[in-house]
């Protein structure tokens, strides 16, 4: 892994916010972590890779309502040494000791598990250019309960790295963009985000071997109204209220049963459910199993 890359490297680490908007409640932005460690997500869903093994190959599984869509998303442990980290032992760094990464075509996850190589090129060498040996990789990532309203994640790199959100019909919701933070123990924030939740998927663009991202941050799990379950049963609402699992799991499994709570609003009250497993009764919360199919509705009056 060219996390391999020399200390010598020593590039500005500037943030700013760019990208196209599909409305004027899109935005983008990229925001310098001086101390990644102490980063806090207030988010549903968060993935930080500390409980995952080095080498790892997280494609194309779902993680918190995220899935690994590109086939070479790995995970990486700086505690091997193995990697040009973490900082203050290398250039990259991490929020704890794992992060993500896109190896190159061809890599050899059993080969790389016996292979402890030295920098890319010798601190005496000049510094390539990323046009010369660098060029870009890009990963995507697909939010499978349905678009978020924002995503971000934490990213160490050696040149300019992007983080782009996308309607569902790939139109750009807007891209924040991170320059060299790599030597410097920091890592960029990346964030985009859309108040209209319409960020189907994100896409991670950088240098080839020469950028690693960490701490997921979003609200992709956070389901929106009308709520679908995996069986395919959808829940509506009649009056002023609203519905919500009690509990929603990261990743659906086909039969189980999710507790759907009816939240009337203030001054009103439930009447009950029309429809599903909980046809005629009030009960609050239903169990819904994830075969159902059809459609279940919540009632609510005054």
């Amino acid at each position: 892994m060219r996390l391999f890359l020399a200390a010598a490297l020593a590039l500005s680490i500037l943030a700013f916010t760019a990208g196209a908007r599909h409305t004027a409640l899109a935005a983008a932005t990229a925001t310098i972590i001086p101390n990644p460690d102490a980063y806090t997500c207030a988010l549903p869903d968060f993935i930080g890779f500390e409980d995952l093994p080095d080498l790892y190959v997280l494609s194309p599984w779902v993680i918190s309502n995220v899935q690994f869509t590109t086939s070479n998303w790995t995970v990486a442990d700086f505690g091997t040494g193995n990697y040009n980290g973490k900082y203050p032992n290398g250039d990259f760094t991490a929020q704890g000791t794992h992060e993500a990464w896109l190896p190159p075509a061809g890599f050899d996850v059993a080969a790389a598990e016996r292979f402890n190589g030295p920098p890319h090129f010798a601190p005496q060498q000049a510094a390539p250019s990323q046009d010369d040996e660098f060029p870009t990789i890009s990963g995507r990532l697909d939010f499978v309960n349905g678009p978020a309203s924002t995503f971000s994640l934490l990213i160490s790199t050696a040149f300019d790295a992007s983080l782009s959100g996308y309607t569902a019909n790939g139109q750009l919701v807007g891209t924040a963009t991170a320059t060299s933070n790599i030597d410097t123990g920091a890592m960029t924030e990346l964030k985009v985000q859309d108040a209209t939740r319409d960020i189907a998927y994100v896409i991670v663009t950088g240098p080839l071997d020469a950028f690693a991202v960490d701490s997921f941050c979003s609200d992709a799990g956070v389901p929106v109204r009308p709520l679908t379950l995996p069986g395919g049963a959808t829940i509506g609402v009649t009056g002023c209220g609203s519905t919500t699992p009690a509990a929603l799991p990261a990743i659906f499994e086909f039969g189980v049963s999710i507790p759907v709570t009816a939240v009337p609003c203030v001054g009103h009250v439930f009447l009950g459910w029309s429809g599903g497993p909980c046809d005629g009764t009030a009960s609050n919360p239903c169990n819904v199993p994830g075969t159902v199919a059809g459609t279940m509705t919540a009632n609510f009056s005054p």
